[in-house]
């Protein structure tokens, strides 16, 4: 089944009369739509990460780059005015064992309390950790990364989702 996602601000999907919006008011829109907040998508993957490796964040998917928008290939920046929930998952398969651990970095300040460690029992077994967590730009910009440290890992994959709550 092919799933279509529409953005009612410049595709020609509303129904006649209704307003071009990005938010999709019903019935005007198709019932999978762009939301109106902002959110963006990306995708974690690195071969062989030592400990205290930045991780690498692809982007997959983001709504308009103006709020939050890569930086470089490790930092995301968050622009100032917002509140924002970001989760993340991350899988690591480690090449010796031992416990790794997941650290968010706003502003480049590791934030302890957003951390997350997962034990690799043993060379080639994977674990994987999550968060979920929301952070305030209303008074400034902010920037997020993400940081791996334990043994060094075989692959590190996951995705980061960021989302735009007001």
């Amino acid at each position: 089944m092919k799933m279509n996602v529409y953005d009612c601000r410049t595709d020609d999907n509303c129904q006649a009369g209704c307003p071009k919006t990005p938010c999709c008011p019903q019935p005007c829109c198709p019932p999978i739509c762009i939301p109106c907040q902002e959110y963006a998508m990306f995708h974690i993957l690195d071969n062989a990460a030592a400990s205290n490796t930045d991780l690498t964040l692809l982007p997959i998917l983001i709504s308009s780059g103006q709020v939050i928008a890569p930086v470089s290939g490790t930092e995301i920046s968050l622009a100032q005015g917002h509140i924002f929930e970001i989760s993340y998952q991350v899988t690591a398969t480690g090449s010796t064992a031992g416990s790794f651990q997941v650290e968010p970095l706003i502003n480049l300040v590791p934030e302890a309390s957003h951390s997350t460690t997962a034990q690799l029992s043993e060379a080639g077994m994977s674990a994987s950790v999550s968060a979920a967590f929301l952070i305030s730009t209303l008074t400034a910009p902010g920037t997020f990364s993400l940081q791996y440290t334990g043994p060094n890992a075989s692959s590190v994959t996951g995705a980061v989702v960021i989302r735009e709550l007001a």
